[in-house]
């Protein structure tokens, strides 16, 4: 229930600067926006998360980031 952003910083997960939380509901989904021309910043982002859920570092050759058109 605490806000997304303070709980990421609690395992240490650094939400880049430019990142804006858009919406969250506690318990269920946590929204942000990034601009499309950091990739980089997104995948560095998402794999400090994952490690920090999961236990891991992660394998950046094991994920698969799409950019999808609505």
């Amino acid at each position: 229930s605490d806000d997304p952003t303070e709980h990421l910083k609690s395992l240490d997960v650094v939400v880049p600067e430019n990142f804006a939380l858009v919406e969250w509901e506690p318990e269920l989904h946590a929204t942000w926006e990034c601009p499309d021309s950091d990739p980089e910043a997104f995948a560095a982002f998402a794999l400090a998360y994952l490690g920090a859920v999961y236990k891991s570092s992660g394998d950046p050759d094991n994920l698969v980031f799409e950019r999808q058109e609505l």
